[in-house]
């Protein structure tokens, strides 16, 4: 009886497989020991911790594989890909060729009075163009083509030679245009300088040899391929060329000349020519016009220019004078103030002064000038001639 008790309260060993052995032996409570200033210290390392350090390294691990192999494929597509665009331009040089061949071939049968009739390739290559094929797309069997194939060439290069001669159509209808707008442009040009009352052809040769002179700079930099530009293109275009090149000078002419306004606001009190002198109570030639300002005395530049002096000059009293080019030149007398100094370029618009009453003047106003070659003119066909310049947004009627 005793030894069945005993019996029955003995556990039995749990035998354990090797995994679990291994796991066990591998994973078990650890400890780091830690020894400093002649103390020594152990920090607990458990098993769930050890578990976890090792997942997360076996992770890392599985992810830089993964990612190496997608470089290598992706790395492989892409060279797929490139020696596919290698061969597709190979065979488009292939057919580019074949087709040279083939017009020169068609040519030499021309010569020979060799003829053809319309097959179904020729059709075909017809409905390919109508419907946005490209020509390296269009994959030709030779051996289909037969007797027809003489056919086929001359449709083909009728078809193209018809493309040509419409985009050479459309090329003519679009020089048409470039040649309308830049008449109109320049009646436009012309009207503007032949209300100033100035020799325009002489305004013309003058600005073309200053402008050539400027492109003719030995010191200017320049450059580039050497392209020539055959016979006929070059008599064909003459006609276009030679209007751009008028229009390009008359514009430059027209900006030469001072037809803006020298006040924003203003009121003409004296014009020019002879009138009764307010000193002299006598007839007197006036050289200029009078102009009061109304909100503002402010007077600007007439046209871009160089001041060519500035300060007080007899009667003018406080005066500017500004050079345009072209022999024309303006003058603003009478100051209160100037702005300007001499040799300074100035803008069409600029302020260079304030109207004042300074020498020979019975009140507050500018005298304005307009002087070419040396002798002045009536500034007020200048200013007519600037009611044809569109203002920003206008077009000149």
């Amino acid at each position: 009886m005793k030894n069945r008790y005993k019996h029955a309260t003995t556990p039995k060993k749990k035998k354990n497989s090797w995994f679990g052995r291994l796991m066990a032996r591998m994973f078990c409570h650890r400890s780091i020991i830690i020894i400093a200033d002649h103390k020594t210290g152990h920090v607990p390392f458990s098993v769930t911790k050890q578990v976890g350090i090792v997942l997360t390294v076996i992770s890392a691990v599985a992810w830089v594989s993964y990612s190496t192999g997608n470089y290598m494929a992706a790395k492989q597509q892409i060279a797929e890909k490139e020696r596919r665009l290698a061969s597709k331009s190979l065979e488009k040089r292939r057919i580019e060729s074949e087709f040279s061949l083939l017009k020169r071939d068609l040519l030499s049968m021309m010569d020979q009075g060799a003829e053809g009739e319309m097959g179904d390739y020729a059709q075909f290559i017809l409905k390919q163009y109508k419907d946005g094929t490209k020509a390296e797309d269009i994959n030709i069997d030779m051996e289909q083509l037969g007797d027809s194939k003489h056919g086929a060439i001359f449709e083909r290069i009728a078809y193209l030679e018809g493309k040509v001669s419409d985009l050479k159509t459309r090329h003519d209808a679009v020089i048409n245009v470039i040649r309308e707008t830049a008449n109109n442009r320049i009646n436009d040009l012309e009207t503007i300088v032949k209300t100033t009352g100035l020799n325009q052809k002489r305004l013309e040769a003058e600005t073309e040899d200053e402008l050539a002179s400027k492109a003719g700079d030995k010191d200017a930099p320049r450059g580039g391929p050497f392209n020539p530009v055959e016979e006929d293109v070059a008599s064909e275009y003459a006609p276009l060329l030679e209007d751009i090149r008028r229009m390009v000078v008359l514009d430059e002419v027209v900006n030469i000349l001072p037809i803006d306004t020298p006040m924003k606001q203003y009121k003409i009190t004296s014009g020019y020519g002879v009138r009764v002198d307010p000193f002299r109570k006598r007839p007197a030639r006036h050289t200029g016009m009078d102009f009061v300002g109304q909100g503002t005395r402010e007077i600007m530049a007439t046209s871009d220019g160089v001041v060519a002096s500035a300060g007080r000059k007899g009667a003018y009293g406080l005066m500017v004078d500004i050079d345009h080019g072209l022999d024309l030149s303006t003058r603003y007398g009478h100051m209160s103030r100037i702005l300007v100094k001499p040799g300074q370029k100035v803008k069409k618009g600029q302020v260079i002064g304030i109207q004042g009453s300074t020498g020979r003047s019975t009140g507050s106003h500018l005298h304005y000038e307009v002087h070419y070659k040396g002798a002045t003119l009536n500034p007020k066909t200048f200013l007519q001639a600037g009611r044809y310049v569109p203002k920003e947004g206008q077009k000149i009627n």
